[in-house]
């Protein structure tokens, strides 16, 4: 996962949402669950992948280490996870690359509805993120036998319907991430053949093609990876050159259904390298980020102020993620196929499933 997040240079929200990819055995297919932010309730199970073939999702109570498989073990799909308030929407959205659809389903597979017609031959279609409403799906899709990546809304999840783009036309975009209200998504757009030089927008849902959107930032440096906190109050990035990021955050507000920046980025991490945003805590006062694949806590008690980075000294294969009531990470050591849980603090590790774990993807409440 952190080599497909480099090459694109997150995990959503509301209540719960990040994405995450396994690549197939082609390295093109991808599974993804967005289900692992929510805004707080028991810490009742946790979701990963199961290096399997096919692919398997399974479950994990991290109190009593019970496991459960879940939904279907077919290669080359991309799971989405809706959750609303902390409870799980008995739905997820689904990527199948044998027909190029995208499909709306039960856990278990059964009663899929195609929401779009065949993406074109020869494009890539990952990074499903449902919105915190659970009424709508943004995700990335790849113009055909290209690197470049565009940004896309379904606006409806019960029948099927083109696919709305979000960003301009052959511009090289980032995963999206949605606003607490569901009407706003954020992601960084580099115009075709412009090396390097990538912005942070937000942008209206109603608006397509690039319309609507606010700048965020305005530079020749490279930003990736936007995440917008659970509570709204500000969007974090990296920005830097490619080998020299640092966490940036700028704040936002809004008046009614319009959003926007407030003032200009302003740098919260103390170090520079590879580093890359990946979640923010539920209650919006911590960011996880990983340098060169050591997992770092940056926190603050307010925003903006007092911005504290501390480097919890393990490494990981992929992503991590916090729990529902934030005094937990959950992560893969380098190294191993475990999946691992811990305090902020790093004072404190369990292994909750010993081996054949391939990526760490949710922590819901029940």
């Amino acid at each position: 996962m952190i080599n497909m997040i480099r090459r694109l240079a997150r995990t959503p929200r509301g209540t719960t949402k990040i994405a995450l990819t396994l690549a197939t055995a082609l390295g093109r297919g991808s599974v993804a669950l967005a289900s692992d932010r929510t805004w707080g309730g028991v810490n009742g199970r946790i979701s990963f992948s199961r290096p399997t073939t096919p692919i398997k999702i399974t479950y994990v109570n991290p109190t009593t280490l019970a496991t459960q498989d879940i939904g279907f073990g077919v290669q080359n799909w991309t799971f989405s996870r809706a959750v609303v308030g902390g409870k799980v929407v008995n739905r997820i959205a689904t990527y199948m690359e044998s027909d190029r659809r995208i499909y709306v389903a039960n856990p278990d597979g059964s009663n899929a509805v195609a929401v779009t017609p065949p993406a074109p031959a020869g494009a890539v279609t990952w990074f499903l993120r449902w919105s915190p409403d659970a009424n709508r799906i943004a995700f990335v899709r790849t113009v055909p036998s290209t690197f470049i990546q565009e940004v896309y809304l379904i606006n409806n999840v019960t029948s099927s319907n083109a696919p709305i783009r979000l960003s301009a036309n052959n511009e090289t975009c980032s995963i999206p991430d949605w606003n607490r209200d569901s009407n706003y998504v954020t992601y960084t757009a580099q115009p075709t053949n412009v090396a390097a030089d990538t912005e942070v927008y937000i942008q209206p849902i109603t608006a397509s093609n690039g319309g609507g959107r606010t700048l965020v930032t305005n530079n020749d440096l490279m930003e990736t990876n936007p995440r917008w906190a659970m509570n709204g109050s500000g969007i974090a990035f990296s920005m830097g050159t490619s080998e020299q990021l640092k966490v940036h955050l700028v704040l936002t507000g809004n008046l009614g259904t319009l959003w926007y920046p407030v003032g200009t980025p302003v740098a919260i991490g103390t170090t520079t390298g590879r580093i890359f945003t990946m979640d923010w805590s539920p209650d919006s006062t911590k960011i996880l980020a990983v340098r060169s694949g050591r997992l770092l806590v940056l926190k603050s008690p307010t925003m903006m102020k007092f911005w504290e980075e501390f480097d919890t000294g393990v490494t990981i294969n992929s992503n991590a993620i916090w729990s529902p009531d934030g005094t937990k990470i959950a992560y893969q050591p380098t190294g191993t196929g475990n999946l691992s849980i811990m305090t902020p603090d790093a004072t404190s590790k369990q292994i909750l499933v010993p081996n054949n774990v391939g990526e760490v993807i949710s922590w819901e409440s029940l």
